[in-house]
């Protein structure tokens, strides 16, 4: 029998919300040390029916018997287990068994909940409006029931004798994923906003320990938890037991803020990056400030601009908390120039992927993007002419000429010029004179594009396929192309075609940063190779080149990594090979990173033109205004831009 084992770690910090205006040396920081341990799962011929806390301690509810019966069992973690019922119809088998203090089992079932006596026959089988998703008592004894009613949840309790459901009315709950659970007599919700406590008289929520704004995020499904005195312990369906304590922060290292939005939806998982650094580091402790729950977006990079501006904020802006003008705060200094950093820490522009450097103004570097999601565009070989060159005519005439009027299928008007013709050309193909401040749309190329989009919006089939990386088991490499007889179909850039890759993942440190050097010490930790050859979600690849040999290599020992599940429903955490996978090579593993050596960031000065453009042409795709009336309304309001940038300088 395997023990059970602590792992003490700090997982992550909670920055409260401060009045808008107050400066920052005025925040007040905490953090949550978390000890984790992972508890003794089933054997090979065992089922998991359940994992709670009962009478104080972790246990599991397992299953042992054939394919129509089954003996469950109770497993107090490191104690022996001691059988519960006998010869239980396999009908009942369920991840989400919930046994009460006296021991009753309950199963949820879809339109309700059930409840076994102890032999294992059915007392009753309990009706909802709706699933039954979670069940948890209270220290008083009542049996409270989490129902989902499709994206809705409600509230309900359970008389364990009779069975009657009672719904509670008074409270009304947030859609997304949450999960019920006991401070003694009072009942608390987890979601990815933290725990809440729920007023059952009153009807009220109220959150005691939130997660907005934190470098912690919910590692999984929780089984089951509880909560007291700013503590929680929850076990999740992984096996995975955390115990969270609340403590102040900052008293023994200076702090650097991490501003930004959608953490929890990155690509290099940033928030256990931010927890594996403060690990690390006796110096430095990072925090993340982002946009919380019910606060508007706009109105959080607003602000974000304001303080840049005024040369204070956050010491690293995370992009997707800046408005869309990003060229003009690099051009007016507002970013760290992080060329000399580089050098000081010996860091190498040659050590990465070009994509890596996302935001760059006169040969400096201003922006790393932390990972890279490349996009290739490709289409058939016969639609080019031999020795034709992929240029932005070539492709207007393939979109005007074509039987085929779909660019790629269910794309509108607004993507194909967003995502397809405009975002690689640093001058938008002519349209726009930086150095003059002058633009002209009134030209054949730009009603060309028009027409071009509104005649091949979603129309199927499609002339151009769209290639995004999908990691190493899907990315296109040209060697791939070549043998389906396929050819590049962009980006576009300026001087040609090339893969692309968007800047969602931007790390910039604030010139105004009183922490510049502890900013860097965080994004050279995120660059490293540790870290970038860690594990990653899917359609990304790290931006440093030795991280992705490593990685590569355990692609190519292990298999194509992704979740394995056993027989039984349960995650196995296992890398597995086959099953309909692509297995990597080492001579495909080379002819990808061939390609991504030629995969580049998008420009960044033109996005407020494009924005313009994307606004002002939506009357001509709708029929409201005519071609010209659109065109004479973008011209202005383009040169009323410049006008503007020009005077800033």
């Amino acid at each position: 029998m395997k023990k059970a084992f602590f792992l003490p770690m700090l997982l992550f910090c909670l920055l409260a919300p401060a009045a808008c205006g107050k400066e920052q040396e005025e925040d007040i920081y905490y953090d949550i040390r978390v000890e984790s341990r992972f508890l003794e799962g089933v054997q090979e011929d065992q089922w998991l029916l359940g994992l709670q806390y009962f009478q104080g301690e972790p246990v599991s509810l397992i299953a042992e018997g054939d394919q129509t019966r089954m003996d469950v069992y109770l497993q107090p973690e490191g104690e022996e287990r001691r059988l519960l019922m006998e010869g239980v119809s396999r009908d009942f088998q369920s991840h989400q068994w919930y046994m009460d203090s006296g021991g009753n089992c309950f199963i949820p079932r879809t339109d309700g909940v059930a409840r076994l006596d102890g032999t294992g026959s059915l007392l009753y089988h309990s009706r909802t409006d709706g699933a039954v998703e979670d069940i948890c008592e209270l220290g008083d004894g009542r049996i409270i029931l989490l129902i989902r009613r499709g994206n809705s949840y409600g509230l309900a309790e359970l008389a364990p004798v009779t069975g009657v459901v009672s719904g509670i009315e008074n409270v009304a709950l947030e859609n997304g994923l949450q999960y019920i659970g006991a401070s003694g007599d009072r009942l608390m919700l987890l979601d990815g906003a933290g725990f809440w406590h729920v007023d059952l008289e009153k009807g009220t929520r109220t959150l005691e320990i939130p997660f907005e704004g934190t470098a912690y995020s919910l590692p999984g499904k929780a089984a089951d938890f509880r909560t007291g005195d700013s503590r929680a312990e929850v076990i999740w369906s992984s096996g995975l037991e955390e115990q969270l304590v609340r403590v102040n922060v900052g008293e023994d290292r200076e702090v650097i803020v991490v501003r930004g939005m959608n953490f929890d939806y990155t690509a290099l998982n940033i928030k256990d990056r931010i927890r594996r650094f403060n690990q690390s580091n006796d110096t430095y402790y990072a925090v993340i400030e982002e946009c919380v729950e019910g606060e508007d977006a706009d109105d959080y990079r607003t602000e974000t601009n304001l303080k840049l501006a005024a040369g204070k904020g956050a010491d690293i802006i995370y992009g997707l908390a800046l408005p869309g003008d990003i060229y003009s705060f690099v051009e007016k200094g507002l970013f760290a120039d992080l060329t000399p950093l580089m050098e000081a820490s010996g860091m190498k522009e040659e050590d990465y992927f070009p994509a890596a450097f996302g935001w760059r103004h006169e040969g400096r570097i201003y922006g790393v993007n932390l990972v890279m999601k490349p996009f290739r565009y490709s289409m058939d070989k016969s639609l080019l002419g031999e020795g034709e060159e992929l240029t932005i005519e070539a492709v207007l005439d393939l979109m005007l000429s074509l039987e085929e009027k779909s660019l790629v299928t269910g794309w509108n008007e607004r993507i194909i010029l967003e995502d397809y013709l405009l975002p690689g050309s640093e001058d938008l193909w002519g349209l726009v004179d930086w150095e003059e401040g002058t633009c002209d749309f009134r030209g054949e190329l730009f009603s060309r594009m028009l027409r071009a989009a509104k005649r091949c919006a979603n129309d199927y089939p499609g002339i151009v396929e769209s290639r995004p990386s999908g990691n190493y088991n899907y990315f296109m490499t040209d060697s791939d192309m070549e043998e389906r007889n396929l050819v590049p179909a962009g980006y576009l850039f300026d001087d040609g075609y090339h893969g692309a890759a968007h800047t969602n993942y931007t790390m910039g440190i604030n010139a105004g940063s009183e922490n510049i050097e502890g900013a860097w010490q965080l994004l050279a930790y995120l660059l490293g190779e540790e870290v970038q050859s860690g594990e990653f979600n899917a359609n990304i690849f790290p931006v440093n080149k030795k991280a992705f040999d490593k990685y590569a290599r355990k692609v190519i020992e292990t298999g194509v990594e992704r979740v394995h599940y056993d027989a039984q429903g349960n995650p196995t955490g296992r890398y597995v090979k086959g099953n309909g996978m692509v297995d990597l090579t080492q001579e495909r593993a080379d002819d990808i990173k061939r390609c991504l050596e030629d995969v580049r960031p998008l420009p960044i000065r033109p996005g407020p033109v494009i924005s313009i453009i994307l606004e002002e042409t939506e009357d001509y795709f709708s029929g409201a205004k005519s071609m010209e009336e659109v065109i004479d309304v973008l011209q202005n309001r383009v040169q009323l831009y410049l006008n503007e940038q020009v005077k800033k300088k």
